[in-house]
């Protein structure tokens, strides 16, 4: 777990539909992407993440 790319830090949810895995990092503030057998395949920066009270 770390910082690079396909890591994460702090998973909070994930998803899963026809193209793979998604996991929501609140910590790194990306959403990650990865195939159905696992391979790491993109990452996208959320700009801003509301935080609950």
């Amino acid at each position: 777990m770390g910082q690079g790319p396909g890591e994460y830090v702090s998973p909070w949810d994930f998803d899963i539909d026809t193209t793979g895995l998604y996991i929501l990092d609140t910590k790194s503030k990306k959403v990650i992407h990865y195939s159905e057998e696992g391979s790491f395949l993109e990452e996208r920066k959320i700009p801003f993440f509301l935080q609950m009270l």
